[in-house]
């Protein structure tokens, strides 16, 4: 079932050229297997022509001190979304959100739970300065800038990133792109920027009991340096606080499963109507035997055949 995330946050000076390769999976990160795209682009504003990694290296060194020195989306896909559906997704995104104005990195990776679960999902990096076609070195760039002479100073930070109206549009930006690949591809799931409590009032205003019933319980949220580090180092090296954070993130993981599991089984028992079914006739005469074959082989192997494809 889709499920909506948008994170948004920023990383201070000192922190850009380790994330980006991390995201990335360069220098001591390419040998993880989880890479499924990855694109940076925007970076030709600088005279001594550079790569991604120089670039956020640059952003370390010449931001001031105690600086941002970029911004991310964390982006979940929908899981029903191939590895090729996932990047044309992504990539409407940054063309509407970021466009030519900012330089950018992101990476899609493809990571599996325990019980085989796919994981889909985007780290988009980007600078708030904003290009105004002047080529300056890195260390220009990255300077403060200058109003009255733009050529002298850096490339100007635009402050519509610190606000909260632009983080409400672009959550919504992501719901709309996000179902609008889910229609094109054949999926009747769509996902929802807004609070599990305002779907469930929505829901029982349509009379829609049974995703009313789904969306019953608490969110599935915990802070993604929690959740590493507890991969890393295990549960018992987290702080109290953490563990506590870490217990009340498990339970509603286990919740929402359950109540997926349990609106499916009473979705099958209820009779279809007349659209759903001419829905589901259409979708299966468009699928090739071999379509059925590839999706059989990809639910056997729990999703491996799809990542490694």
């Amino acid at each position: 079932m889709a499920e909506y995330r948008l994170h948004y946050k920023y990383g201070k000076v000192g922190m850009a050229k380790a994330h980006a390769e991390y995201i990335l999976r360069e220098n001591k990160y390419n040998k993880k297997e989880d890479l499924v795209y990855k694109e940076s682009g925007n970076m030709e504003c600088v005279l001594d022509g550079t790569s991604a990694i120089d670039f956020w290296k640059s952003a370390d060194d010449f931001e001031r001190v105690n600086g941002r020195a970029y911004r991310e989306f964390e982006l979940n896909i929908p899981n029903e979304l191939t590895h090729k559906e996932g990047v044309e997704l992504v990539k409407n995104f940054v063309k509407q959100e970021i466009g030519n104005k900012h330089p950018y990195s992101f990476a899609i990776h493809e990571s599996h739970s325990k019980d085989g679960e796919k994981n889909l999902h985007c780290h988009l990096m980007f600078s708030e300065r904003e290009l105004d076609n002047i080529l300056r070195t890195k260390e220009q760039f990255f300077r403060r800038a200058n109003s009255k002479k733009p050529e002298l100073g850096g490339a100007k930070k635009n402050d519509i990133w610190i606000k909260k109206e632009l983080l409400l549009n672009i959550r919504k930006s992501w719901e709309v792109l996000s179902n609008q690949a889910l229609e094109k591809n054949g999926f009747n799931e769509r996902v929802s920027c807004e609070s599990l409590k305002k779907q469930r009032e929505v829901a029982l205003e349509k009379g829609d009991y049974l995703k009313a019933e789904l969306l019953n319980r608490t969110p599935v949220n915990i802070s993604g340096i929690t959740l590493q580090k507890e991969k890393r180092l295990g549960l018992e090296k987290l702080t109290p606080e953490e563990q506590e954070k870490f217990k009340e993130y498990k339970q509603a993981k286990e919740l929402r499963e359950v109540k997926k599991r349990e609106l499916e089984i009473k979705r099958e028992n209820v009779i279809p109507t007349k659209e759903e079914c001419k829905s589901k006739l259409i979708k299966i005469l468009n699928t090739t035997e071999e379509d059925i074959k590839l999706k059989a082989l990809n639910i056997i192997t729990k999703g491996a055949f799809y990542s490694h494809s």
